[in-house]
């Protein structure tokens, strides 16, 4: 029986690091993207703008 548990902790470790890792990498993404938006409004807008009226 003690086997199980140990096996079921390690188990819930690697989700823990997992899920982490996860987090992590969304809340720097976050971070990384947040100041560019100035720059990807600039970049896009007018390309939306000109894709739109071109039907």
């Amino acid at each position: 029986m003690e086997r199980g548990w140990t096996n079921q902790a390690t188990s819930y470790s690697v989700i823990r690091v997992l899920l982490f890792w996860c987090a992590l990498l969304v809340v720097s993404s976050v971070y990384i993207t947040t100041p560019l938006l100035s720059v990807f409004s600039d970049e896009f807008s007018s390309n939306v703008i000109n894709g739109c009226m071109d039907f």
